[in-house]
């Protein structure tokens, strides 16, 4: 038997959110790569961690799309978001922390941002809590 743990309004935000920020990684990529404009220039990385920010939000996108896909449909559904979200999480928290200054826009859009992803990845792991608790869900840890 498989447990939904999306409402259909909270599946599509989670959905929105998945494209959001594979949408910003690929602006990342795709710029850096034409070399005409570095948008995340302001952190003093270089060429490979500017990739590697774009691709930690690309991979950390599609994770979060294949668990929001499954929805329950397998035990391991809630853990694809947390992972997925988790790492959109952490490369927001490395932008904020890269600001020149805490006066920085870049300080305060991306840490909201951040807070946005942390507020769903705290429903992540409380749906992966009530999976583990399901009795008939055990099969999945063996």
């Amino acid at each position: 038997m498989t447990e939904t743990y999306l409402l259909p309004a909270r599946r599509q935000l989670e959905h929105q959110m998945a494209l959001v920020s594979f949408g910003f990684g690929f602006w990342i990529a795709f710029w850096h790569m034409t070399g005409s404009y570095h948008p995340i220039g302001w952190t003093g990385l270089t060429g490979a961690g500017h990739l590697l920010v774009a691709w930690s939000f690309m991979g950390g996108a599609v994770v979060h799309g294949i668990g929001v896909k499954l929805n329950g449909g397998h035990r391991w559904s809630p853990m694809w978001r947390a992972v997925g979200l988790c790492v959109i999480f952490l490369a927001f928290c490395f932008l904020a922390s890269r600001a020149p200054d805490l006066r920085s826009s870049a300080v305060y859009m991306y840490g909201l941002a951040g807070w946005l992803y942390l507020r769903a990845l705290r429903s992540a792991l409380t749906d992966c809590f009530r999976a583990i608790q399901n009795p008939e869900g055990r099969a999945w840890m063996v």
